[in-house]
């Protein structure tokens, strides 16, 4: 005996479309939360914790810098060039006050970059100024005062641990020599601490 075999005919699906559709709509769905997730960073903050990233990363030991703050706009920084001349005046003044080995400078992508000993500045174990840091920090503020860019001061401490009633570790001592530092260049030269 022989078996039929049936025929079974296919119908023409007619709704085949919606399964590309429901695929474009999902990719632009995802398309426009990744926008819009983008859209949320706040680019001066995110700049500051970059820089600040790159810093510890780097293990920096400056105690003043210029120009730590990027303007995307390009109001009120200084080109390069002026740069380089503040730097050559710096250090053209420390060389004739013969203290040129306390105080490097060097230009980064963040500005000029002022580098003071912690010798020239503070007795050890204290966070005030020793009489000749006022020379020193004179100087410093005579160059920058005039300038558009922000300041940020940093106080560093050597690796000396140290452990007395006022200053119970070193990150006590670096926050009291940068605000000491802080004081001088508002309370004697009147720039403005923000």
């Amino acid at each position: 005996m022989r078996r039929r075999r049936r025929k079974i005919e296919d119908k023409e699906n007619l709704e085949r479309w919606l399964l590309t559709y429901s695929d474009l709509i999902t990719l632009l769905l995802a398309f426009f939360v990744v926008m819009y997730s983008m859209s949320r960073i706040d680019a001066k903050q995110f700049g500051k914790m970059t820089d600040a990233l790159n810093y510890i990363l780097k293990g920096g030991t400056q105690i003043v810098d210029k120009g730590g703050e990027k303007d995307p706009k390009g109001h009120g920084l200084l080109k390069l060039g002026n740069l380089n001349m503040i730097q050559r005046r710096i250090n053209e003044r420390f060389k004739k006050l013969g203290r040129h080995e306390e105080l490097q400078t060097e230009i980064t992508e963040r500005g000029l970059v002022i580098h003071i000993m912690e010798s020239a500045l503070f007795p050890q174990g204290s966070a005030k100024l020793q009489p000749r840091a006022r020379e020193i920090l004179d100087l410093v503020a005579e160059q920058i005062k005039p300038l558009p860019n922000h300041i940020r001061i940093e106080g560093h401490t050597d690796n000396t641990p140290i452990q007395t009633a006022l200053y119970p570790s070193n990150w006590e001592l670096s926050v009291a020599r940068t605000t000491e530092v802080v004081r001088y260049f508002t309370d004697y030269h009147d720039i403005a601490p923000n």
